[in-house]
């Protein structure tokens, strides 16, 4: 069975761009149906129609696969990043703020585990 993250990203890929699935039908010469299926996660297009779709729609690799594939993280972080930037700059510091804090938050957590574990080792 496809991976339904990819199904649910390609969606909103397509309404991103504002296409309706007949548009992009008539941008790719692919059914409507087709559409439907892989947006659905019912099929898993095939390397050929996959990149007749990611050119239709504009859009890269990364974009429909960054939930997927552990790499496209850095994708994932330029989007977060461009859309901070067009934000108001009181915003963005309160949004860079709070990832900070949850930064931090998790750095410690994991010295504490650190700390745990190094407590628990049995003393001989």
């Amino acid at each position: 069975m496809p991976d339904l993250r990819f199904a649910y990203r390609f969606k909103e890929c397509r309404k991103m761009k504002g296409y309706t699935q007949q548009q992009l039908s008539d941008i790719t010469n692919l059914p409507v149906g087709y559409i439907s299926k892989v947006e659905q996660g019912v099929t898993f297009p095939r390397f050929d129609k996959l990149v007749i779709l990611m050119n239709g729609l504009g859009i890269s690799a990364d974009e429909v696969f960054c939930d997927v594939v552990e790499a496209s993280m850095d994708h994932h972080s330029s989007k977060v990043m461009e859309n901070l930037d067009g934000l108001p700059i009181e915003v963005r510091a309160n949004i860079l703020e709070v990832v900070e804090v949850m930064i931090r938050q998790y750095h410690d957590s994991q010295k504490k585990t650190e700390a745990e574990r190094i407590d628990n080792t049995p003393k001989t």
